[in-house]
């Protein structure tokens, strides 16, 4: 069971690794570099401002009598209904590649 908590935190910290690379590969490929700082700075708040929230809201939900087990079912189904109405919109979503050279 130790293997598997070991496991799991370290393929989370490569994940993690990952996303913080990629992601600024990503926005540099799509907008450029000369705006990369700018929408490091937009992301990086929406996410600070994404995870206090998300801690309230599930701080509320506890003490309204919520299980641990219902907010999990809830943020699922959150999950699936989003990625669902991304993949409806996803071709709406597709910026224009800058061309860097």
């Amino acid at each position: 069971m130790n293997l598997l908590r070991l496991l799991f935190l370290g393929l989370i910290g490569v994940s993690n690794g990952l996303a913080n690379v990629l992601g600024s590969s990503t926005w540099a490929e799509i907008y450029g570099v000369k705006y990369i700082g700018s929408i490091k700075a937009l992301t990086t708040s929406l996410m600070v401002f994404s995870t206090a929230f998300g801690t309230a809201l599930f701080g509320i939900l506890i003490d309204k009598g919520f299980s641990i087990d219902d907010i999990a079912y809830i943020s699922g189904v959150y999950i699936f209904i989003s990625l669902t109405m991304l993949l409806f919109i996803r071709n709406k979503l597709n910026p224009k590649i800058v061309n860097n050279a």
